[in-house]
């Protein structure tokens, strides 16, 4: 009987490292933007930034999968 190896940390998650740490970011960045709407005020290009890099993620994200 042969034991199975556990898969590794990327494989199970389906994301490599580097998408992982831009999908924290891109998160991150969310909780930023929309803590500064919050208190001081909407900014345009703040969401307009967010939106690019949570575009800039998935890419990312689906280049990876292939």
């Amino acid at each position: 009987m042969a034991w199975a190896t556990a898969p590794a940390a990327e494989e199970v998650a389906g994301m490599p490292g580097s998408a992982k740490v831009m999908a924290a970011f891109t998160v991150g960045g969310l909780v930023m933007v929309t803590a500064y709407s919050v208190t001081l005020g909407n900014n345009g290009w703040l969401w307009f930034g967010w939106v690019v890099l949570g575009l800039l993620t998935v890419g990312v994200v689906a280049a990876r999968g292939t």
